[in-house]
């Protein structure tokens, strides 16, 4: 299957819940962390990589993996289609802000003391 012929088959849920597997998770594999986009939904503070969320969002449509796609544009695209918000890197979140979350995610899932996630 490609990517044209899948991207019709994903719904909002699909997405959603490709955002609540990584939550569930609680980490995105290193390499597919975005470089340029981050994803954010409504009444979520969290930022996700939009390529790896659409990846996991068609795995839940179609049941296939899709390897090769473009990120950028035509993920974004159909993300912003189902009403998540796509923020480009660096110019829409000020720097202090993704410093001090990074900070605070690094703390909650080092910390030694098994009080530290409740």
């Amino acid at each position: 299957m490609t990517f044209a012929e899948a991207v019709p088959k994903v719904t909002t849920e699909h997405i959603k819940a490709a955002i609540e597997r990584i939550d569930v998770v609680g980490f995105v594999p290193r390499h597919r962390n975005s470089t340029k986009f981050s994803l954010q939904a409504v009444g979520n503070p969290r930022f996700y990589p939009p390529k790896y969320v659409l990846f996991l969002a068609i795995e839940n449509a179609t049941g296939e993996h899709i390897r090769r796609y473009s990120g950028g544009r035509a993920t974004n695209s159909v993300l912003e289609k189902h009403g998540f918000t796509i923020l480009l890197h660096q110019s829409d979140i000020p720097r202090s802000l993704a410093t001090l979350v990074l900070s605070h995610y690094q703390y909650f899932h080092s910390c030694p003391y098994t009080g530290c996630l409740s």
